[in-house]
């Protein structure tokens, strides 16, 4: 395969690795072997850093505009409390999420409806 074709499926794997993350971010490591076969140790940590990275810059800009979150920024705070504890929803406290979220991003999600 040359370079520009596996570098377009390289891309191609991590975004549709990152779908998966976004969705099931509780999946093991194993059970995400089963939904992309040939998933490397460094290919998954590597896409779960990055997307933890851009999924803490949202939820940071969010926090800092002291506002309601929107429905995506919701979403994104329940994946990102999920893919960086490695627990189960059904396992999720109050007190995991004010420790990885802290206590302003907490808040704003427990605050209510989200808008848009």
């Amino acid at each position: 395969m040359c370079a520009p074709c596996r570098g377009g499926a390289e891309t191609a794997g991590a975004i549709e690795l990152e779908r998966i993350l976004f969705a099931m971010p509780w999946l093991s490591l194993d059970e995400l072997r089963k939904l992309v076969p040939g998933l490397r140790d460094d290919r998954h940590e590597r896409v779960r850093r990055g997307l933890l990275q851009r999924w803490w810059t949202v939820l940071e800009r969010a926090r800092r505009a002291a506002r309601k979150l929107s429905r995506r920024e919701r979403q994104i705070a329940s994946s990102y409390v999920l893919l960086q504890s490695g627990l189960a929803p059904d396992r999720i406290t109050p007190a995991i999420v004010r420790n990885l979220l802290g206590d302003d991003l907490e808040s704003q999600l427990s605050g209510g409806a989200a808008s848009n």
